[in-house]
Order: structure tokens, then C-alpha cells, then sequence
């Protein structure tokens, strides 16, 4: 039996029962591995109310993956659009962008897409 509930300070926690001890000495790592994907893709629907996260692409805000070209600018402006809007993910796609510092904000995720390459340089010339 699996339960999950709402503890204090408005964590989950999700606790694992098994009725038969025979049972329990047969989970392998991968089971419970699984278990917890499973636990971790339910947590994420239910804070997204089941819909997929917004995805901003920095390529739409102007970014150019040429590894060349400094799109701290384009970057930052996808960062900003997305912790405005709520939260969501700001997506890095195939290829290589330059950038300098850049600043996450409160519901802004960044993932990078495979062969996608984020340099990020602590000093860029404009």
C-alpha cells in the first residue's frame, strides 16, 4: 500500500507499507527506483494542475547559436518572460550559445536540449 500525505510546512511525503515481508525482501533497487520516478512524475502533475510547464526557447527571444555571438541580452529577457508569467522552463536547444552572467528567477527552470551548449563566459566583449 502506497499513501501519500500532506505534512507540515506543506511538504509530501509518501510513505511505503508492505503487508507481506515477503514482498518486501524482493524489491530491488530498480523497483523502488521506479517507484520513486513514478512518486516524482505525480508530485509534478499535481503541482502543475497535470498540464506541462510553459517552455520559453531563448531562440525566440533572439538568441543565436552560432558560439559566437553574446546572447546574455536574449537569455536573460526568456528568464525574465517566464518568472513573469508564472514559472516554467526556459529551454536551450541544439547548438552553442555564448552568454555572460545570466540570473535565474523564482519559477524558472533552465534545461538544455540534447547537443545544446550554454557557454557561459564571465567576461564577454559587446
Amino acid at each position: 500500500m502506497v499513501s501519500i500525505s500532506k505534512r507540515w510546512a506543506g511538504r509530501w511525503a509518501a510513505s511505503v507499507t508492505c503487508v507481506n515481508s515477503k514482498l518486501w525482501s524482493n524489491l530491488t533497487i530498480r523497483d523502488l527506483s521506479i517507484f520513486y520516478a513514478f512518486l516524482l512524475a505525480a508530485y509534478a502533475a499535481a503541482q502543475t494542475g497535470g498540464k506541462a510547464p510553459a517552455r520559453f526557447v531563448i531562440t525566440d527571444f533572439g538568441a543565436i547559436a552560432d558560439a559566437k555571438t553574446v546572447n546574455t541580452k536574449a537569455i536573460q529577457s526568456a528568464i525574465d518572460k517566464c518568472a513573469a508569467s508564472g514559472g516554467g522552463v526556459v529551454v536551450v536547444p541544439k547548438g552553442t550559445f555564448v552568454s555572460g552572467a545570466i540570473f535565474l528567477k523564482q519559477g524558472a527552470n533552465l534545461y538544455v536540449e540534447k547537443d545544446g551548449v550554454l557557454n557561459l563566459k564571465s567576461e564577454v566583449e559587446r
